[in-house]
C-alpha cells in the first residue's frame, strides 16, 4: 500500500510539474486540477527538481529575448539639430547708429584715406539700415532624419529708428546673389516667405529633413523699415519620434541680430559718405556742393 500511494503521488507531482512547464513555454495560463491517478505499474518520474530548473531557463530564455527586442542601440545624446560654426550677417550700404559720432579713434579710421578696403564698421553699435541677411548651417544628429518645419524671427526688443550716425558704402562692384528667403520684421506676423510668393509662408510649401550629419544652409533676408529691431531667429522641428523642439539662432555671443529703419525726415546728426572711387575712406556729408545728407 505504501508503494503505491508513493507512486500516485510522484505521479500526480509529475503532471503538475509538466503543466507549469508547459503554460510557460507555449505562453498559456493552464490552470492545474486535482486528479487520481491509478497506475500499478512502477515507473519512473522526473525528479521536481529538474522540472523547476527547466522552468527557470525558460523563463531567464525569456527575458533575455525580450530585452534584445527592446533593445533600440545606444542612445543619441545631444540635440537632434544643431547649428554649425556661426550665423554669418551681412547688411546692405547703409549703417547707423543712436548716437552722434564724434571724434576719437573710430571717427578718425572712417576719415583715412590710405586703407585698402571698405570694410564693415568695428564698431558694434552700428546696425545695418532697411535690410540684413542672416545666413547659418544647420546639420542633423539623428540616425532618423529630423523635419524641420519653420524659420522664423522673434523680436525681442522694438524702438524708434537710429538717427545719430549714418555710414554709406559705395555700391558693389558685382551683383548680389539671389536672395532664398525673406521676412518683414513690420509685419506682426513674422513669417519667412519665399520672395516670388510675399504673402505665403515658405515652409508651407518646403519640407526640410537633416538626417544624420546632412547639412543644409539657411540665407534670410529680415526688412525693417518703420523701426529698430533686436531679434533671433528661431528654427522649429520634429525628430523621428515625433518630438517637437527649437533650435535658436543668434549672432556672435549670443547677441541678438539688428536692423533698423530710416528716420520719417531723412535726418541724421552726422552722415559719413565714401570717397568711392577717388580713394577709400569717408568724409562728412555737407563738405562738397554736390552732397545730399537727407536720407
Amino acid at each position: 500500500m505504501g508503494l503505491r500511494e508513493r507512486a500516485d503521488g510522484d505521479d500526480r507531482a509529475a503532471e503538475v510539474a509538466n503543466s507549469i512547464e508547459s503554460s510557460v513555454v507555449t505562453g498559456l495560463v493552464v490552470q492545474a486540477r486535482s486528479a487520481t491517478v491509478e497506475n500499478t505499474h512502477h515507473h519512473y518520474s522526473r525528479p521536481r527538481w529538474a522540472v523547476f530548473a527547466a522552468v527557470a531557463v525558460v523563463l531567464v530564455a525569456a527575458g533575455v529575448w525580450f530585452a534584445v527586442e527592446v533593445d533600440s542601440g545606444p542612445e543619441e545624446r545631444g540635440d537632434p539639430i544643431s547649428l554649425v560654426g556661426a550665423a554669418a550677417v551681412v547688411g546692405d550700404r547703409e549703417y547707423a547708429r543712436p548716437d552722434r559720432l564724434g571724434t576719437g579713434p573710430e571717427y578718425e579710421s572712417l576719415l583715412d584715406t590710405t586703407a585698402d578696403a571698405y570694410r564693415p564698421p568695428s564698431d558694434s553699435g552700428f546696425v545695418p539700415v532697411g535690410t540684413t541677411t542672416v545666413s547659418f548651417l544647420l546639420r542633423g544628429n539623428r540616425s532618423t532624419p529630423v523635419q524641420v518645419t519653420d524659420v522664423r524671427p522673434e523680436i525681442s526688443e522694438r524702438r524708434p529708428p537710429l538717427t545719430g550716425t549714418l555710414l554709406v558704402y559705395p555700391p558693389p562692384s558685382s551683383e548680389k546673389p539671389a536672395i532664398e528667403l525673406s521676412a518683414n520684421l513690420d509685419d506682426p506676423r513674422l513669417i519667412v516667405r519665399n520672395p516670388l510668393k510675399p504673402d505665403t509662408a515658405w515652409f508651407t510649401d518646403h519640407h526640410v529633413e537633416l538626417a544624420k550629419d546632412e547639412t543644409q544652409q539657411f540665407s534670410v533676408t529680415f526688412f525693417g523699415r518703420l523701426a529698430s529691431y533686436s531679434f533671433r531667429i528661431a528654427v522649429d522641428y520634429v525628430d523621428g519620434d515625433g518630438n517637437p523642439g527649437r533650435l535658436t539662432v543668434s549672432a556672435a555671443a549670443g547677441s541678438p541680430f539688428q536692423v533698423t529703419g530710416k528716420p520719417a525726415d531723412g535726418r541724421y546728426g552726422i552722415v559719413f559718405l565714401p570717397n568711392f572711387p577717388a580713394s577709400y575712406g569717408w568724409y562728412v556729408c555737407g563738405t562738397r556742393p554736390e552732397d545730399r545728407c537727407l536720407r
